[in-house]
């Protein structure tokens, strides 16, 4: 007999002496222990796939197979700890096509920008707008257009004349494959002091601007290989004094769905903060405040590779997921930088998204570092000691460090 859990042991589970009669052993698995011999572990592990390969071992029976879009009841048949022989998940079936919730996607495909053709960019000459243009640029298509909602900024003059020395700015003389709407305004203030003005100054560059855009390419009949919507997390996980700029950014991730649902092609990208380019960049003082509570500055390079897997999406339909965790997915919205630098059960982390509940796995996620050790230190010492010496388990804790206790300080966060 081979026990592979820890479950009778931890808790002074017995066995009949009689069982063990024929020659029989048991024999306890702590795969914790294999750390310590890793060279030793892969000389078994090869003996075994060599035995199996051979046919002189076999796999364990009997044999409870789950389709892996059913791994959900998967683990609640191993729950109880009451099931006998093994549970596996069944990925391909002989003879049969899985329908699967989750898309796999392939390597993003190479951007192969025409030479014969034009792209858009919408609000481009930013920060990260003008390393988007450099970046196509350096892709070499004929010409590349960037439209700003003035052009009158201090350094816009000078980019305008890069991209003319460079044969990327004029005149669409070529039909336009391509469109990225990166417009923005913020105009930001508390909600109920917001008004309309404020409210319209956020909203209409991404809202009417993107009607405008939508309407202009279906009357032209432009045979687009990308619309691709720059959106941000304000839409996703709120900011304070931000109410305008997060409504015209959920209006973004909706408005790719209603394209979508007409064959045509769509994408949105939800950007964080942007740490080496573009508006926060610009305001040291300002990313400096984020990043001291947690919020994670993307890299440039990082907004290009979500940026590169846009614009080659394909268009996809979303459709309802039958995973009960989830009851819809939408394929054509891509997020950056959620996330967190800071662990979110740490004292120091101050993220506007730190009490969502829909960021409870980040919670689970970061709960083994080092920052969270004040908040749950005793645990943490009762658990490494109960590893040493599983005879702590069956003496009393103190009622305010026991484990029911410490869970339900935990899930009352998020209540």
């Amino acid at each position: 007999m081979v026990e592979i859990g820890k479950r009778d042991l931890i808790g002074f589970g017995k066995l009949d002496m009689n069982n063990f009669l024929a020659n029989r052993s048991y024999c306890c698995v702590d795969a914790d222990a294999f750390r310590q011999t890793p060279a030793l572990v892969h000389k078994y592990y090869m003996q075994i796939i060599d035995h199996f390969q051979s046919g002189r071992i076999s796999p364990i029976r009997p044999v409870k197979a789950f389709d892996a879009v059913s791994s959900y009841d998967a683990f609640r048949h191993m729950q109880p700890g009451q099931h006998i022989g093994r549970i596996c998940l069944s990925i391909h079936q002989p003879g049969k096509q899985a329908e699967y919730d989750a898309v796999v996607l392939d390597r993003p495909e190479s951007l192969d920008l025409s030479g014969s053709a034009c792209y858009l960019l919408v609000g481009g000459l930013g920060g990260l707008g003008r390393a988007i243009s450099t970046w196509m640029i350096i892709m070499e298509p004929e010409f590349d257009i960037s439209v700003s909602k003035c052009g009158s900024g201090p350094n816009d003059a000078q980019f305008i004349h890069e991209l003319e020395s460079m044969k990327a700015f004029g005149e669409a003389k070529q039909p336009i494959k391509g469109i990225l709407q990166m417009s923005m305004v913020l105009n930001d203030e508390g909600f109920s002091k917001m008004t309309p003005e404020q409210w319209n100054t956020a909203t209409r560059p991404k809202v009417h601007g993107t009607w405008n855009l939508n309407n202009a390419s279906i009357s032209a009949e432009l045979d687009l290989d990308f619309f691709v919507l720059f959106s941000s997390l304000s839409g996703i996980i709120g900011q304070p004094g931000q109410a305008n700029y997060a409504s015209a950014n959920t209006f973004l991730d909706s408005f790719i769905q209603y394209r979508v649902n007409l064959g045509l092609p769509a994408s949105t990208i939800d950007i964080g903060a942007v740490g080496d380019v573009g508006f926060i960049s610009q305001d040291r003082e300002l990313l400096q405040k984020m990043t001291s509570t947690g919020f994670m500055a993307l890299k440039e390079q990082e907004v290009l590779d979500g940026l590169l897997v846009a614009m080659t999406r394909k268009p996809t339909k979303n459709k309802e997921c039958r995973s009960r965790s989830s009851q819809f997915v939408d394929y054509n919205n891509f997020v950056l930088g959620l996330g967190s630098t800071v662990p979110l059960d740490s004292p120091t982390n101050r993220s506007v998204s730190r009490r969502d509940r829909r960021m409870a796995i980040y919670h689970n996620n970061g709960g083994a570092t080092a920052d969270s050790m004040t908040s749950n230190a005793c645990l943490k010492t009762y658990i490494a000691g109960a590893k040493a010496d599983v005879s702590l388990f069956s003496k009393q804790m103190e009622p305010r460090h026991s484990l029911p206790v410490r869970l339900a300080r935990g899930y009352s966060r998020f209540s």
